[in-house]
């Protein structure tokens, strides 16, 4: 049976429940559970499905599944799953910052203190690229939520399910089980998890015609790509293993954790930090443990110029894993000691990633006394004031491209995560799914419009329910803030996204106040899932909740004033002002985050390619009514169009309004492909 299929498992509540495998050829196969039995038979490749009838929300439950061999020999051959619920289960998929771990966010060690929850069962599919579907997805093993396996599951879907056991309840007043499946993988394209044959039928051409570049069919690429492979890793494990600072290093005051742009914009290659800690004799006695969060991409270490550990190609998502390296006696003396971390980034953010919390020089000690023995713990905090210097560029250092299997990276290959990481559970019932992508189609965002609602609509048909509640996180903001209006791919894609809310059954979580400026991946994922949680719990179960913050309601409304001016020691005049007035939807309490009149809007005045420019808005009656003085009237209105946009508006619940524009104008990425 497919590994979807373990100890632990959740199977979905309420509806015809579906399993499946291989059995010797026109066998009989019969599957018990929860009092219930469904027989099928094996077809004459051996496959069979059989079919449960709908169960209520409840467990634990044994479930067994046998046959009795056609061969004759009448041995019966069974296969028992222990501790089984029925519930509701949800797909967890996009690319990095869905599968941002738990342990890498803000709070990380509170949440996963606090996450044992028997009810909340957690599946995550490895990574792995499929030129054609298949059928046994590889999964880890179904595990129950706690801190011994939140700690490297996706954040957003744990935030997710976490609420979702907290407000869900059955006919008898029990919390309704949970089941997770994270099926996600970084920096991955909407067209890798789409069908082949959707994006045909959606005309999606020049998509398609892609294909060809990724042809392998006598297996030459993938043999060249793990020879690559095994080099590029042989590469990296030279440099970082006995890395060395230039001739005449120029340090840089530097604060970590944080990207390097701060103090090297634009800049790929090798940094080295540097940090000196003065110690007393007690360190060098003893062991000690050298921990430094995450660090983007790679990462070797040296204390005193002695090598002492590195990360490499070979740890998987290395700029997400939490560096931590054992320090044996006598790496440090007494006096001045001199921490050195050489980080290697090739491509986008580089630097230190992880949570202040997270950097620390902790030893454990046992000191002998006149009383006995006295154990304790010695920690330094290292977050804080390092220096940097370059060590490197790409080109300096001679970087070899990382390693493209069969061809360009094949994530990015039309259907070949949904051959392998979504294909294989297409029988499986569930009751929806979650999705935070959209970071690498933002170049050609005008395109997401149609490309994701027909992502959506082939997982659906992929499912059998054409009815399937998907609901998605809007892109969070990123990147230099500005301070005058200019065109943005990043609101073309939340844009894209929001107009996706036409298809029926979705619901949207907008991030648009707590991302970074300097990281891709903010670390605040606890209120993204619960921001899905809420559409979930308001649009699929009906409960009286906010799904999320305040949304335009049709177009403006415009209004002349006639205003009276002053000024010192001349006549007043009167003046006419032309306002927009703006209604939302899900705005009670509408309201400033600081108290201060609402940010990020502005508006254009009538005519071909006006410019826009930023406006004075105000809180009346539940409304925005938007104003400029010396602009002769008010053609057109946007809200939060920016990467990186100053806004502050919100409704009772906290939650941030929806970007939006009302005019048409072709974006930077038009006729993109």
């Amino acid at each position: 049976m497919p590994s979807l299929f373990a100890d632990h498992m959740v199977l979905q509540r309420d509806t015809a429940c579906r399993v499946w495998g291989t059995a010797t050829p026109r066998a009989n196969v019969t599957v018990e559970v929860a009092g219930h039995a469904a027989i099928a038979t094996a077809d004459k490749d051996g496959r069979w499905m059989a079919s449960l009838p709908p169960t209520q929300a409840g467990g634990p439950f044994t479930m067994t599944v046998s046959t009795t061999s056609t061969h004759g020999d009448g041995i019966p051959e069974a296969v028992t799953f222990n501790d089984v619920l029925f519930g509701d289960i949800w797909v967890c998929s996009g690319q990095s910052n869905m599968e941002w771990p738990l342990r890498a966010t803000i709070d990380a060690d509170k949440y996963i203190a606090d996450s044992a929850d028997n009810g909340l069962r957690l599946l995550t599919f490895e990574r792995r690229t499929s030129a054609t579907p298949v059928d046994d997805p590889k999964t880890n093993a179904w595990s129950v939520a706690g801190p011994g396996t939140t700690p490297d599951f996706s954040a957003v879907g744990y935030h997710f399910g976490e609420m979702l056991r907290e407000r869900l309840k059955d006919a008898n007043g029990k919390s309704v089980p949970i089941g997770l499946i994270h099926t996600s993988w970084g920096g991955t394209l909407c067209e890798a998890w789409m069908p082949v044959p959707a994006l045909k039928a959606g005309g999606f051409d020049s998509i398609v015609a892609r294909l060809a570049d990724f042809e392998d069919k006598d297996g030459k690429r993938a043999a060249q790509a793990a020879k690559a492979m095994k080099a590029y890793t042989a590469f990296y494990d030279n440099l970082l293993g006995s890395p060395e600072l230039p001739a005449d290093p120029t340090w840089t005051p530097t604060t970590i954790p944080g990207d390097w742009q701060q103090n090297h914009p634009n800049f790929d290659g090798m940094i080295a930090y540097r940090k000196t800690l003065t110690l007393s004799e007690d360190w060098a006695r003893a062991e000690s443990t050298l921990s430094l969060g995450a660090i983007d991409d790679y990462d070797g270490v040296t204390i005193n110029g002695v090598p002492v550990g590195h990360t490499g190609p070979d740890t998987p998502t290395a700029w997400v894993h939490p560096r931590v390296y054992t320090l044996p006696a006598g790496t440090f003396h007494a006096g001045e000691n001199t921490i050195t971390v050489f980080a290697v980034d090739a491509q986008g953010f580089g630097g230190f990633s992880g949570q202040p919390e997270q950097l620390t020089l902790v030893q454990q000690y046992s000191v002998k006394n006149a009383s006995g023995s006295e154990n304790g713990v010695r920690r330094i905090g290292l977050a804080g004031e390092w220096a940097s210097c370059v060590v490197g560029s790409i080109a300096d250092l001679k970087f070899p491209p990382a390693p493209q299997v069969g061809g360009p990276n094949p994530t990015t290959r039309p259907g070949t995560l949904y051959n392998a990481m979504l294909h294989p559970m297409k029988d499986l019932a569930v009751t929806g799914a979650i999705w935070y992508q959209g970071e690498s189609n933002a170049g050609r965002a005008e395109q997401y419009r149609t490309l994701f609602p027909t992502m959506i609509e082939s997982w659906r048909a992929a499912f059998k329910d054409p009815d399937m509640p998907f609901y998605f996180v809007q892109l969070a903001n990123f990147m230099k803030r500005v301070d005058e209006p200019q065109e943005s791919a990043w609101a073309e894609l939340r844009e894209a996204q929001t107009m996706t809310l036409d298809l029926p059954h979705t619901g949207m979580a907008t991030s648009i106040d707590i991302g970074e400026a300097n990281d891709i991946h903010p670390k605040n994922k606890h209120d993204v899932g619960r921001r899905l949680a809420r559409n979930a719990l308001a649009e699929h179960y009906g409960l009286d909740v906010v799904p999320c913050g305040p949304m335009l309601r049709g177009e403006p409304g415009l209004r002349t004033v006639n205003t009276i001016e002053t000024r010192p020691g001349k006549p007043s005049y009167p003046v006419l002002t032309q306002e927009a007035v703006l209604d939302f939807d899900f705005a009670d309490g509408l309201s400033t985050t600081d108290g201060q009149p609402p940010r990020g809007f502005e508006v254009c005045a009538p005519g071909k390619d006006k410019p826009f420019v930023m406006a004075e808005a105000r809180i009346e009656d539940g409304q925005i009514i938007l104003s400029v003085k010396n602009l002769p009237g008010i053609e057109s209105v946007r809200y939060a169009w920016a990467d990186n946009p100053d806004v502050n508006l919100v409704n009772s619940e906290g939650l941030p309004a929806v970007p939006f524009r009302t005019d048409d104008r072709p974006g930077v990425t038009h006729g993109r492909e």
